[in-house]
């Protein structure tokens, strides 16, 4: 049992060793895992590849609104509270969802914006390199790191794609 917790925990922060912050020691520590009886088959299905239908319908929608934009370089989605209501989507239907748009080849800036029930906008942002998440969302008054950061947006949906599509294009063209 603790194995297998210890192997969910790397595995999940590691995304799978596939972020960033996975080394050679990570995978060290996840084959002895493994030899002390870690289900890694079981627990990377799980965390991994099973959706429930909730999920499944929120990523349908997400699929069929995403839009790439600055050259193919970004790309953002809006999720009204409706979608993740109507869909019956529970907190853990929404995890890695915000990674979706940075998952489109040549995307470098991914922007997920979910609708809350009172009406907020929580935005999450992804990147690739050279992109600094944590310092786009410094502009929103958010933070959190180089890959992943999140921050609030005022206004109504239409308006905040639009607040952050300029952003986006501005962090864009200071790379040149």
């Amino acid at each position: 049992n603790i194995a297998n917790a210890l192997y969910t925990g790397i595995a999940t922060d590691t995304g799978c060793f596939k972020f960033s912050n996975t080394t050679a020691n990570t995978h060290i520590i996840a084959a002895q895992l493994i030899t002390d009886g870690a289900d890694i088959q079981s627990i990377n299905r799980v965390m991994f590849e099973v959706k429930t239908r909730s999920r499944l319908e929120v990523e349908r929608y997400v699929y069929d609104k995403i839009e790439i934009f600055a050259d193919g370089k970004a790309a953002i989605v809006a999720i009204p509270y409706c979608i993740v209501e109507n869909a019956n989507a529970k907190s853990e239907d929404l995890d890695g969802i915000t990674g979706l748009p940075r998952q489109i080849d040549g995307v470098v800036l991914g922007i997920t914006l979910r609708e809350q029930k009172d009406g907020s906008l929580r935005v999450s942002v992804r990147t690739h390199p050279p992109v600094d998440a944590s310092k786009f969302c410094s502009a929103f008054g958010g933070g959190g790191h180089i890959r992943a950061a999140g921050c609030s947006v005022a206004g109504n949906i239409s308006d905040a794609v639009q607040q952050l599509k300029s952003k986006a294009l501005e962090t864009l063209g200071d790379l040149k």
